[in-house]
């Protein structure tokens, strides 16, 4: 304690704590299981926004503080100084976030990546056909 009666507290330069702030909403956001775009979505703001947030190149917006909290349930309190629990319960605004993870970006990305692994499994089948001199009614149509 130093003389004014105050912990002696390691202060943290502006850019040391938008980082560690940045950090832990990334955290929280992975933990959660979303994507930059259903968070900026949830949020009203881009995908590069949340990005600068989360490297610490931008100080976390007041506003988004209680959409994290109502809507996803993250501690504030852990999010700003790191003490306490992340505590993410289920989302008093669930149906937000499951109508923000419908967003067209992520459909999409799906198809492509189902697509993607169909293409893949026909050519694995075709190819066992050949190798075998089996026909496996077609593969997959």
């Amino acid at each position: 304690m130093n003389q004014n009666g105050v912990n002696d507290v390691p202060l943290l330069t502006d850019q040391e704590c938008a980082l560690q702030v940045g950090q832990r909403l990334c955290l929280a956001r992975q933990s959660l299981g979303l994507t930059t775009q259903v968070l900026a979505k949830l949020l009203g703001t881009s995908g590069a926004k949340i990005t600068e947030v989360e490297q610490g190149k931008l100080f976390l917006p007041v506003p988004w503080g209680n959409k994290l909290y109502y809507s996803l349930g993250i501690d504030l309190i852990w999010l700003l100084t790191g003490e306490q629990e992340i505590r993410m319960k289920k989302p008093q605004y669930y149906n937000d976030v499951v109508y923000h993870m419908r967003v067209p970006e992520v459909n999409q990305n799906i198809n492509i990546e189902l697509s993607r692994v169909k293409t893949i499994f026909k050519d694995r089948i075709r190819e066992y056909e050949r190798v075998h001199e089996v026909s496996l009614n077609g593969g997959l149509q």
